[in-house]
């Protein structure tokens, strides 16, 4: 989510800052291909934000579901675990 953000502010500030330098001064045409690289910078962390924010990540909730403890000890373990990795015990 950080970096989503971080992408929208780098964005809006190459946006402003290149929009602001074409209208004060006269500028080389390719100046504007920063100004697209902003907009698009903006357009993207949004787009990656609001997709983040409606549908979490399921291999978080996957590995979730996919461990158990130990009857002896307590330790975590995959599904797929014969054996404790600690005590040795049979899961």
């Amino acid at each position: 989510m950080l970096a989503q953000i971080a992408y929208i502010l780098l964005g809006i500030g190459i946006t402003t800052y290149t929009y602001y330098v074409t209208t004060t001064v006269e500028v080389a045409p390719a100046l504007y291909i920063f100004f697209l690289l902003g907009f698009g910078l903006v357009v993207y962390g949004t787009f990656t934000l609001i997709t983040s924010l409606i549908k979490p990540s399921s291999t978080t909730q996957q590995s979730r579901n996919n461990i158990r403890r130990c009857p002896d000890c307590g330790v975590k373990h995959y599904e797929t675990s014969n054996y404790c990795h600690k005590c040795g015990a049979k899961l």
